[in-house]
């Protein structure tokens, strides 16, 4: 069995897929000890879907929400070290809950990246006003994602590029 993106680029491989045998690879490497959590909100479930994927496929955990609301509940219960917002979702914006967030966790906030189709210079400055820590337009290169949250949560996983 293969799981298989319908967005080609999401794992940063031309073909799109990542192996069952690369996925439990990848869960068995992290066996038996601590796994840093990822939080992934994002209201369309395929793109959400990919996310945890790609995620786990880096041996990081993912908890995951599909709208503001509960991505704000999810975060401040979990308490992950970095958080994945989508900024146009329905009820709390992805901007409203980056803000809350950060507001209500303070110096224990995650590192928050926004994924968005709004990709204008006031549409970047906006996110940043909200306290984003980093700003990707969509469609995004799935490699440089993970190497911004490798980059953060310091982690040693396997690579993403094919050999």
């Amino acid at each position: 069995m293969v799981l298989y993106s319908a967005y080609p680029d999401i794992l940063g491989r031309d073909e799109g897929y990542l192996s069952n045998l690369q996925f439990v690879a990848l869960i068995r490497g992290t066996k038996g000890r601590a796994v840093t959590k990822v939080a992934v909100v994002e209201d369309d479930t395929q793109i959400r879907h990919m996310l945890e994927i790609a995620v786990q496929y880096i041996g990081l955990e993912v908890v995951s929400a599909g709208d503001g609301k509960r991505g704000l509940d999810v975060i401040l219960r979990e308490r992950p070290k970095v958080a994945i917002l989508d900024v146009m979702m329905p009820g709390m914006s992805g901007l409203e809950l980056c803000h809350a967030v950060k507001q209500l966790m303070g110096a224990r906030a995650p590192y928050v990246i926004m994924l968005t189709a709004k990709g204008q210079p006031t549409d970047i400055t906006t996110g940043r006003a909200h306290g984003a820590d980093l700003y990707l337009i969509k469609p995004v290169d799935m490699a440089k994602l993970l190497d911004h949250i490798q980059a953060v949560v310091g982690a040693e996983a396997p690579s993403t590029q094919s050999s």
